[in-house]
């Protein structure tokens, strides 16, 4: 085990902007996407602002219709999410009480935007355009 500093290099405005954390050498640094840190928690993770959005299996909004993700695994309702590439596959944020898995990547997945993944295209269109906090784990 190595006591190292972790230091968020994000563009935005931090609150909490360091923490000192002992973590085991192979463990990864967390990952942060271009979005303001609203919170760095002592509980391994920290808040952001996302704007989220919505997406389903349908060629409409993937431009192929088999519900196979970026990462290889199948798209699922209430786990799925879209993120950007700062956000390693497998980084679990938590968006109104649900905890979703970075499987999936998204041509206009950029900054602080996330896309959910829902089953059906109407459930989808509903969600529409939001503005949430969420909880990134590291």
């Amino acid at each position: 085990m190595y006591e190292v500093m972790l230091a968020f290099a994000i563009l935005g405005t931090v609150t909490g902007s360091t923490q000192t954390k002992t973590v085991p050498l192979s463990d990864p640094f967390p990952v942060v996407a271009e979005a303001e840190v609203v919170e760095v928690s002592e509980n391994n993770y920290y808040t952001v602002t996302f704007e989220t959005t919505a997406y389903c299996p349908c060629s409409k909004c993937c431009g192929k219709s088999d519900g196979i993700t970026a990462s290889g695994t199948r798209a699922t309702a209430g786990r799925t999410i879209a993120a950007p590439s700062t956000y390693a596959f497998g980084t679990q944020i938590e968006i109104d009480g649900v905890i979703y898995t970075v499987e999936d990547r998204g041509g206009a997945i950029k900054n602080n935007r996330i896309d959910i993944f829902f089953n059906d295209h109407q459930t989808a269109n509903n969600y529409g355009r939001q503005w949430v906090e969420g909880k990134v784990y590291y």
